[in-house]
């Protein structure tokens, strides 16, 4: 600070000749001032001390030297800060804010060249007028002590403070011509210095017109691109929208078509429900009847071949119109022709079903469920079919083709449904149909098969051959194993009668064709071998006749 009223005063006598004299007689006038204002507050502030502090005995007039010149902080307290305490409580730090902003107050006045103090003392400073010379031009950021300081208001805290300090801080940096300039404001654009343009001539406006039109033809050809390929997809859009609508419409009367087959279905699995308990019934009757016969014949054997008595044949008879009245009763009360006959309604809607709507049929595995629809109906008309009868060609056969199954109507419409047909399932239709249908009915027939007849076993061993060539292994097991338990049967019977055994024989060793499988050949080679046993035993007690040699010379080519 000192340096800088020196720098001031020192400017100011440059101008004159005794200019210089007088600031410097200025400045040491100043120095002295204050050198006597410190020491009246030094007595003070001595006085102060010697008033507060207690008296002793040993008081003495001698000052000693470290009280003198002070000792450690003390001695630079006034610079260091030591002596200065933290205000506490609201009105303390109100107190310091307010004699802080006196002494920043105090200090900018004094770089101004005045004193706010008002002592009566004060020495006045003489100042010889310099001479009379042009007046330098000041800028007006160096004449400080033309400027209003405006101080921020009294306010609690540190943010006063820190405004007068910084207000303070500005003034400074004024008068030493120095621009801190304003860091919010943007920093200056130069101003763009337009180019020297010539003047157009006719060459350089045909070539702006030559751009222009090329460029509009691009944009016009890009256009013309952008139309065509607008119109392009809204053909696609046109033709996907017609494609819809067909889809639309075939998906309507796919709806109505499927709710019309629901419904057929409905209600024709309610007719099931109705008549599959008159079904049962008469298939339990009809194989009553047969076991009857079976059993009758075994009662009577006395030749291999045993025909029953007049009033057996009589009694079977009366049976077999009762079946076949029973068997007329089922479908009495039926009027609708599409319930009545499978050909008529069923097969053609799944045959509708499989043209329309392939991928669904498929699916849905459609010819599984014409099968499954057609089990009753093949169940119906082979309910009376005896096939070991069949080919006796009298009153003692209840009925049934001659030819086995190829000769029944469900034979025929499936395999014509099916065709070469691959689709859903339709090349299994047939053998789900005798695996379901034919097998139970065959198996049932074993318990009324009798080993010691060479019509039966003929018949009985041709129908197992056509069921053979469709249906696979597991329901052919099951099928023999029935049959090998009749023949099983038929060698433990009591018969002395060599005839009839040997026949017994001939029968056992026909069927060895089907057991040649190792899961049931020890079972049936056991069969075999008892009836063999049996046999001999009773051509050795009978004595040799014609009948009896032909018969064992037949066994034996078997």
């Amino acid at each position: 600070m000192w340096q800088r009223l020196q720098e001031r005063y020192g400017s100011q006598s440059a101008h004159g000749g005794d200019g210089s004299r007088v600031g410097t007689d200025a400045i040491a006038l100043s120095k002295k001032r204050r050198a006597q204002m410190r020491m009246r507050a030094d007595a003070l502030a001595k006085s102060a001390a010697d008033e507060e502090a207690p008296s002793t005995p040993h008081e003495s007039g001698l000052v000693r030297e470290e009280d003198e010149a002070g000792h450690g902080e003390e001695e630079y307290a006034e610079y260091t800060g030591a002596t200065e305490r933290i205000p506490l409580g609201r009105e303390a730090e109100r107190k310091r804010a307010v004699l802080r902003r006196q002494q920043i107050r105090s200090m900018i006045a004094s770089t101004q060249g005045g004193d706010d103090d008002g002592d009566e003392d004060d020495i006045a400073i003489v100042v010889r007028q310099p001479r009379a010379q042009a007046p330098a031009p000041v800028s007006a950021e160096t004449l400080i002590h033309d400027e209003q300081e405006v101080l921020p208001a009294d306010r609690d805290g540190d943010d006063d403070d820190r405004e007068a300090q910084d207000a303070w801080e500005r003034a400074q940096m004024r008068r030493m011509n120095v621009d801190m300039g304003d860091p919010l404001e943007a920093p200056p654009v130069a101003a763009r210095i337009p180019l020297v343009s010539a003047q157009p001539t006719p060459r350089s406006c045909m070539a702006r017109l030559e751009v222009l039109r090329a460029q509009w033809e691009h944009e016009a050809v890009e256009r013309n691109d952008a139309v065509r390929t607008m119109e392009q997809e809204l053909g696609e859009v046109q033709e996907e929208e017609r494609a819809l609508q067909s889809e639309i419409v075939e998906l309507e009367a796919k709806s109505a078509w499927l709710s019309d087959m629901n419904a057929f279905t409905d209600a024709l699995a309610s007719f099931f429900d109705t008549k599959t308990p008159l079904l049962e019934a008469l298939e339990h009757n009809v194989q009553a009847l047969l076991i009857d016969r079976y059993v009758t014949r075994r009662r009577l054997r006395t030749a291999a071949d045993a025909w029953l008595s007049d009033a057996d044949k009589e009694q079977f008879l009366e049976g077999c119109v009762q079946l076949r009245k029973e068997h007329a009763l089922v479908m009495s009360d039926v009027e609708n022709d599409a319930f009545r006959d499978p050909a008529v309604e069923l097969v053609p809607r799944f045959e509708a079903w499989r043209t329309r709507y392939l991928g669904d049929y498929d699916k849905a595995w459609g010819g599984l469920a014409l099968a499954n629809a057609w089990e009753w109906y093949a169940r119906y008309e082979i309910a009376l079919w005896d096939p070991l009868w069949r080919a006796a060609d009298d009153d003692l056969c209840l009925g049934g083709p001659v030819d086995g199954i190829p000769g029944f109507a469900w034979e025929h419409a499936m395999s014509a449904y099916v065709g070469e047909s691959n689709a859903g399932g339709d090349n299994e239709m047939l053998a789900t149909m005798l695996t379901r249908v034919v097998v139970p009915r065959l198996e049932a027939l074993a318990q009324a098969y009798d080993a010691y007849s060479a019509m039966e076993t003929t018949a009985a061993l041709q129908v197992v051959e056509q069921v053979s060539y469709v249906v696979e292994k597991t329901p052919m097991r099951s099928l023999l194993s029935a049959y090998r338990d009749a023949l099983d049967r038929a060698v433990r019977e009591p018969v002395s009668h060599v005839l009839a055994r040997l026949a017994l024989v001939q029968h056992v060793l026909l069927w060895c064709t089907y057991y040649d499988d190792a899961w049931d050949y020890h079972a049936y080679e056991n069969v075999a071998r008892q009836a063999v046993t049996s046999a001999w035993s009773a051509v050795q007690q009978t004595p040799r006749m014609d009948d009896v040699v032909k018969a064992v010379r037949e066994v034996c080519c078997l």
